[in-house]
């Protein structure tokens, strides 16, 4: 498949991206990687956690410059590129034409086990309740981290909020790309097996 990764800049994401950039191309044409500005969270942050916020930001902040401006704007770049499938890591909402742009959607990374602790900072929440987190690979649709699940992966949290979401974002290349060879037939209808698919079958040891 033709992949693009979409992503914005934070100092995790920036340790990610190059072992995601390799596992994508020992697979599949990576198209490019764009990075987009952060969406701005430093004020919702300093009322929640005060002055804590600014440390964590702090350690949060990313070096890689934005490369376009917002991925709902990249319709034309997906069809002139014939891109089959986005990954999205950024904090975006994706809505209209840039979800069913590539051929195969666009799928995300949200950092808990879907469809526990939909929405923001889950990684927070899982450590306030005492619950695991996690890594859920899904196919994003109209509706805020509801698209169909690919993959998942439960983890158990760190001490530290930063810490924990560095081993969520550790795990999720394996994830994706595990997702990438899912993806092609979530929405295939299966029909009857032919008598290859049958041949295939009993090839692998399985009888009826």
């Amino acid at each position: 498949m033709r992949v693009a990764i979409f992503a914005s800049s934070d100092s995790i994401t920036d340790e990610m991206l190059p072992r995601l950039e390799e596992l994508v191309e020992s697979r599949h044409a990576l198209v490019k990687t764009h990075i987009f500005p952060n969406r701005p969270m430093a004020w919702n942050m300093l009322k929640s956690f005060g002055g804590d916020a600014v440390a964590f930001g702090l350690k949060m902040k990313g070096g890689l410059k934005p490369t376009a401006q917002n991925p709902n704007f990249m319709v034309d770049w997906v069809d002139e590129n014939e891109v089959d499938v986005i990954i999205n890591l950024t904090g975006y909402i994706y809505e209209g034409d840039i979800l069913t742009a590539p051929a195969y959607g666009v799928i995300g990374k949200h950092a808990s086990v879907l469809p526990k602790y939909r929405g923001m900072l889950p990684v927070f929440w899982a450590m306030l309740h005492e619950k695991p987190m996690g890594v859920t690979v899904f196919k994003l649709n109209d509706k805020i981290d509801k698209g169909e699940i690919l993959t998942q992966r439960t983890l158990w949290p760190e001490e530290t909020l930063y810490e924990s979401y560095k081993k969520v974002y550790q795990a999720t290349p394996e994830l994706i790309l595990e997702a990438l060879e899912v993806l092609p037939h979530t929405d295939k209808y299966w029909g009857m097996p032919t008598k290859d698919d049958y041949g295939q079958f009993k090839k692998m040891g399985f009888t009826l």
